[in-house]
């Protein structure tokens, strides 16, 4: 009890000044308080030291000068003296606050820092009882929601999340997670859309080291996951016919191979003579028929199958489903296709084709490839035999 009061006394400080504000007495910490030696205050207006209006019976918070020029915030409580019935003078009580108003300041830009934030940020606290503790109001506007609606239940979360996201909140909120990596995921908007987040997300353990809450950043990264998609839909794509190009070929093929097992045919297409005809015409007129080329098989195949140009003169059609009858029939349209459109143009596009099935991808998927372009060099030596034999037979 002494202790506590001692400390009081010493934090406080004590000015006793005439009706006119002159002081007349003063405690001897106001050197530890304020930085003035005793003899400094003494004879002195108490006003000199502050813009308020204190020569009065007063409660309140005032700026006073200290010795080195800088301003302390002192918490003031005056009160009349009195000397037979007639006010002689003011005693004033002061305790500093200047730190505690300091951290008042720094806690209130903070939370202005925080509201003014459009990330999400959270507390959760597990135990002993799944209750939000903080969550900031830019929830409304990055997903459309009240805060409200989320501190009455704070495990609708699990409502909002995708599907495909859930083993990832699951972890977060059981302590599971690598809380040392941002935890990317969607959550669903009031609208219906979902939005891509990514989450910096804090463990909270007790003094039993057990994990008792969380604390997180929420940052909606939407804009940044479409610009990625788009980048990498590019990064498939072949820049000349706007075909996917062999990079998704291979790992479309691969899936087929690894993971998804169903039937599967390929058919391999070979331009016959494209040197020539750059020779000839020069590359522009070149480009022009692979553009064209690509054109025509991906109006012939349509939605029943992927058309990649995986070379040069070479594009592949991937076909997952689909019975041996139907890419027999599609092989003899392709053929029928390029016919047509040889029969109405003046520079003919001549193309061989080979192709493969199996009724089952798994493990196969190389060899059906080599089988179809193997196939299509039949095609091309057939044709080249074919049309030395004519030649020979018209001498």
């Amino acid at each position: 009890m002494y202790i506590m009061i001692t400390d009081k006394l010493s934090r406080e400080l004590i000015i006793k000044t005439n009706t006119a504000g002159i002081i007349k007495d003063v405690s001897a910490n106001c050197f530890d308080i304020l930085g003035y030696k005793k003899k400094d205050l003494l004879k002195t207006c108490i006003l000199e030291y502050t813009r308020e209006s204190i020569l009065n019976d007063c409660k309140k918070e005032i700026s006073f000068l200290n010795k080195d020029n800088s301003f302390s915030i002192l918490d003031t409580r005056s009160r009349s003296i009195y000397k037979n019935n007639k006010r002689i003078g003011f005693c004033y009580s002061m305790i500093n606050v200047s730190e505690y108003k300091e951290k008042e300041n720094e806690n209130k830009t903070i939370k202005n820092i925080l509201k003014k934030s459009r990330d999400i940020i959270y507390r959760l606290e597990i135990k002993p009882e799944i209750k939000l503790t903080y969550l900031s109001p830019s929830i409304e506007e990055q997903l459309g929601y009240k805060v409200e609606q989320y501190y009455k239940n704070p495990m609708a979360v699990n409502e909002k999340v995708h599907p495909d996201d859930y083993n990832e909140l699951k972890a977060k909120l059981s302590g599971n997670a690598d809380y040392s990596k941002p935890i990317i995921i969607r959550y669903k908007h009031k609208e219906g859309n979902y939005i891509w987040f990514e989450e910096h997300v804090t463990p909270i353990y007790n003094e039993k080291d057990e994990f008792i809450a969380i604390e997180g950043i929420s940052r909606n990264i939407q804009e940044r996951k479409e610009l990625e998609e788009k980048l990498t839909k590019l990064s498939y794509r072949d820049s000349l016919t706007g075909l996917y190009n062999r990079t998704y070929f291979n790992k479309e093929l691969e899936e087929l191979n690894n993971e998804k097992n169903m039937e599967i045919g390929v058919i391999v297409c070979d331009l016959d003579d494209l040197k020539l005809i750059n020779d000839r015409y020069g590359h522009l007129q070149g480009d022009k028929i692979l553009k064209k080329t690509g054109e025509l098989l991906k109006n012939t195949v349509k939605d029943k199958g992927l058309v990649a140009r995986v070379g040069g003169d070479e594009f592949v059609i991937l076909l997952r489903g689909n019975k041996v009858d139907e890419i027999n029939n599609l092989h003899e349209k392709l053929k029928s296709t390029f016919t047509d459109y040889n029969n109405k143009s003046n520079l003919s596009i001549n193309i061989s084709i080979g192709f493969s099935y199996n009724d089952s991808s798994l493990g196969i998927t190389d060899e059906l490839f080599n089988i179809a372009d193997n196939n299509m060099y039949i095609d091309k030596r057939n044709k080249r035999d074919m049309k030395n034999f004519n030649s020979i037979h018209n001498i």
